[in-house]
């Protein structure tokens, strides 16, 4: 069954509770109350398809930052490296010590494992920034895919037969439905401009598989945006 705009209503989720809709991890045993704390914690229950959550926490009440970084347990031993590139996909580029630089700030990143089967492991993430006296809150979307079969990421380039990024963006406006119900959000044909000038072809963060859908992550440089179409729509280059 295909999965619909999971991302925005995580978002909302977000804005409402500050952490994910989560309970905050446990403060280990003998810490004082208003002191600095960190670690990694399971939770006993996974995320929409049975792999079990992680959460990297930094929590600093006397500068008033906290950080919950989710990421879901790929079911590997420690070290290994699949399971690190889906823990730094969750980081999005930042490390824990840039995350907590400013005081009074909040960061969450929470997820949806989308599709977990033989084929194919695939989440989307949801990076939510609020920083006291900011302006606005920030927030970004992005994903990983991995192939089980290889345990090796996926991309574009390696999942669809087409020659670049110019023919999937001549694809979008009759094959993809954009996910979501901004007011203003950009036509298909403008979307798919901007999937033409982005690097994700090569890369493995701009989309994320469900059952029987790809999903595009389209950026405009301020918001991003979700575009479904059925995977048997699509020129694909090994089964879906």
């Amino acid at each position: 069954m295909t999965r619909q705009a999971a991302l925005p209503a995580l978002l909302l989720l977000l804005v409402l509770t500050g952490c994910g809709g989560r309970e905050a991890p446990d403060i280990p045993d003998g810490v004082q109350t208003g002191q600095t704390v960190s670690g990694t914690v399971r939770y006993a229950f996974g995320n929409t398809v049975g792999p079990q959550r992680l959460c990297d926490y930094y929590l600093d009440p006397g500068r008033g930052v906290s950080v919950f970084i989710n990421y879901p347990d790929y079911g590997r031993s420690d070290g290994d490296g699949t399971a690190e590139l889906i823990r730094q996909t969750a980081y999005n580029g930042w490390t824990m010590e840039a995350l907590t630089e400013r005081p009074h700030t909040s960061v969450t990143v929470d997820y949806e494992v989308t599709r977990c089967d033989m084929a194919y492991f695939s989440a989307a993430f949801l990076f939510f920034y609020v920083t006291q006296g900011g302006a606005y809150p920030s927030s970004s979307e992005y994903a990983v895919t991995i192939d089980r079969r290889t345990d090796e990421p996926v991309r574009l380039s390696g999942l669809l037969d087409l020659s670049g990024p110019e023919d999937l963006a001549r694809l979008i406006p009759e094959t993809f439905t954009a996910l979501g119900n901004r007011s203003d959000q950009p036509s298909l044909e403008e979307l798919a401009d901007l999937c033409a000038d982005s690097p994700a072809w090569n890369e493995g963060g701009g989309f994320y598989l469900t059952e029987d859908s790809l999903c595009l992550i389209v950026s405009d440089g301020r918001y991003d945006y979700v575009l479904e179409a059925p995977l048997a729509s699509l020129p694909l280059l090994t089964e879906p």
